[in-house]
């Protein structure tokens, strides 16, 4: 028999985004292809045929264009999947899984070619590679509830799949769907299972994409509401406490470095004792990952004796933590730029212009548009210079010596940030 099928849809004109398009992209196209098995409708596959329907498929395992399977981890996956103690139960009113697993996500690693590319992917990426211990971290999500976040790449029951989410959600309105099927299906993290992945190789790139993920994660803003709506109508909302809770973080965490940056200004305009307490409590925060690594090696050092080896990855842990505290602090002006237009364009697009909520560039495309050059990078980070300077004018007339210098080094920082920014996404020769 036939091992191997190419599916392909018809392109549909969208309203909302004006072009012809796959119907809802690649959520659409999910639930397309579920929808064809199980039902046997071939909606806007154009060579699909009947027998899709007869192949009885238990479970489907999603993966991006970028994405790498070790060896066997697909098995390991269906075998998580079908062990009797993650066997999904439904909620026959709201036709959530309620106990158990219909989807299951893998620990995703760092290719290693991808992690090695940039001075930036290196200090984004930890050690990168397949090694099982160079970037392991429990998820608490997991640990203390028993349900973990998906994140697109994983495993789930088809049929629980259909029953949950077919026609479930509203047309041309949801942008990030991975975590309200995690949600509707309840995830399960993997630990012991690993596929690796690409990680933007420019620093652009990697703004690019995150704009479009906190465009997404406010689309989902109204999942918070008692109810919501559907394809064809509203329901009251199923999703437990803790599923909106996770979709409130993800807007909190979006506009973290925006009030960061807002902190930081505030304390330099304020009198002497309250401006220092402020920074203080701003750099405690944003130096948390170093402060962490410091102590987590100070306590090592006193409790055992460590070998060279061991020794070389403490620093190579402080330093690396040492070099993103200080990228963070030199490109916060213009992480707070996109943040900040992300939640407006979403909030525009959502209650009032209605459309381009799709709006959905491929990461290999991104990469492309992310040029590099200093003047191109001046261009597109330009707020964070003309921020700049408006601070270095401003620092005579601060309170203090030491508020002065502070402003006087923030601002040629944020002057000199998108010639980093460039330096960062240059390929490492």
């Amino acid at each position: 028999q036939d091992k191997f099928y190419f599916l392909m849809r018809k392109k549909t004109y969208s309203e909302g985004e004006k072009k012809w398009m796959g119907a809802e992209r690649k959520r659409g196209a999910i639930c397309d292809f579920v929808r064809l098995l199980k039902s046997g409708d071939r909606g806007d596959f154009i060579n699909a045929s009947d027998a899709y329907a007869k192949m009885n498929i238990k479970y489907v395992i999603t993966l991006d264009a970028d994405t790498r399977l070790r060896h066997n981890s697909a098995a390991h996956m269906a075998g998580a999947m079908a062990h009797p103690v993650n066997m999904p139960e439904t909620d026959e009113k709201t036709n959530i899984v309620t106990r158990g697993y219909g989807i299951m996500q893998p620990r995703i690693g760092i290719d290693i070619e991808s992690a090695g590319k940039t001075f930036f992917t290196k200090v984004h990426t930890l050690c990168g590679g397949l090694d099982a211990y160079s970037g392991a971290a429990s998820d608490l999500y997991q640990d203390i509830f028993g349900e973990a976040i998906f994140v697109g790449k994983g495993i789930f029951d088809a049929d629980v799949f259909y029953r949950a989410l077919d026609r479930r959600f509203p047309k041309e309105k949801i942008l990030s769907h991975d975590l309200l099927e995690g949600s509707y299906l309840r995830c399960a993290l993997l630990s012991d299972v690993t596929v690796s992945d690409s990680y933007p190789e420019k620093y652009l790139s990697y703004m690019a994409r995150l704009h479009r993920w906190i465009r997404g994660d406010w689309q989902l803003a109204d999942r918070l509401k008692a109810h919501v709506k559907t394809e064809t109508g509203s329901e009251k909302n199923p999703l437990s406490l803790l599923s909106r809770y996770k979709i409130f973080d993800n807007l909190r965490r979006s506009v973290l470095p925006y009030v960061t940056l807002r902190l930081v200004t505030a304390s330099l305009l304020l009198p002497a004792p309250y401006s220092y307490i402020i920074l203080v409590f701003v750099f405690m925060t944003g130096a948390y990952n170093l402060l962490s690594e410091i102590f987590c090696a100070a306590k090592l050092r006193m409790k055992q004796k460590i070998s060279p080896k061991f020794n070389a990855n403490i620093i190579y842990g402080v330093k690396r933590a040492l070099t993103e505290f200080v990228l963070n602090a030199v490109l916060l002006v213009y992480e707070s730029y996109v943040s900040a237009d992300a939640v407006i364009r979403a909030m525009y697009r959502m209650f009032i212009s209605k459309k381009k909520l799709l709006s959905w560039v491929t990461a290999e495309e991104t990469e492309k548009k992310a040029a590099n050059g200093y003047i191109m990078h001046y261009k597109r980070m330009w707020i964070s210079p003309a921020f700049g300077f408006s601070l270095i004018l401003l620092s005579p007339f601060t309170d203090g010596t030491a508020v002065s210098l502070i402003c006087l080094i923030l601002g040629t920082a944020w002057v000199c940030a998108p010639y980093i920014a460039n330096a960062i996404s240059t390929p490492v020769q």
